[in-house]
């Protein structure tokens, strides 16, 4: 239940902050407004126990938002930290697809292009 509940938030911050690129380009100006949003929704979903965990959003390559939220280890009782490693599964999946998909609509890329354009040192 709890990987459920950790990929339909991951899901959530993918779909949200995809759309946002999709959007007008805001003014740096704006990323504290941005970090105060993301905050409190990251906030309120950890108070529901709907989340624990470390986010980390990245804006044109600097850190905008960077927080964890509850136990990594409830037992021993270790908070998770930036540097806690989870394994994450193949959560990971969508937000490489949303990726692609940005690219594709921004014109980087078509979706029939081998991965090989990219990178020439993987095998055939």
């Amino acid at each position: 239940m709890k990987n459920r509940q950790s990929l339909l938030v991951m899901l959530l911050l993918t779909l949200r902050l995809g759309a946002n690129l999709f959007a007008q380009q805001q003014p740096d100006s704006d990323s504290f407004r941005i970090k105060e949003k993301l905050d409190a929704f990251m906030t309120e979903l950890y108070e529901r126990g709907q989340f624990t965990g470390a986010v980390l959003v990245s804006r044109r390559g600097k850190v905008v938002y960077e927080k964890t939220f509850g136990m990594a280890d409830r037992k021993q009782k270790i908070p998770f930290t930036p540097d806690t490693q989870e394994y994450i599964g193949s959560v990971s999946k969508q937000m490489t697809a949303m990726g692609i998909m940005i690219l594709k609509d921004r014109g980087k890329l078509t979706y029939g292009q081998s991965v090989r354009n990219y990178f020439p040192e993987l095998a055939e």
